[in-house]
């Protein structure tokens, strides 16, 4: 999350409290999100900024090379899972 207004907080939440439990030796789960450091850019990975069009991507090669494929519109997976 990058700021106390994502709507995902309430979900993550309600994740952890709900798989937490299941780790061996857990026997009670309490959630408290904090904002502290705060969350810039530079906590992201290259393969993050490269996916959200944030840095540009590895020379093209093969046919998209033959064609001129500006480095920015070559295709990789998502680092970020499934989304």
């Amino acid at each position: 999350m990058t700021a106390p207004g994502c709507g995902m907080g309430d979900v993550l939440k309600d994740d952890v409290r709900r798989k937490v439990p299941s780790v061996p030796g857990v026997r009670e789960v309490d959630v408290n999100v904090v904002w502290d450091p705060p969350w810039d850019a530079g906590r992201m990975s290259d393969a993050a900024r490269l996916q959200l069009g944030w840095m540009r991507g590895p020379e093209p090669t093969g046919a998209a090379a033959r064609t001129g494929a500006p480095r920015d519109r070559v295709l990789l997976p998502s680092a970020l899972g499934r989304t």
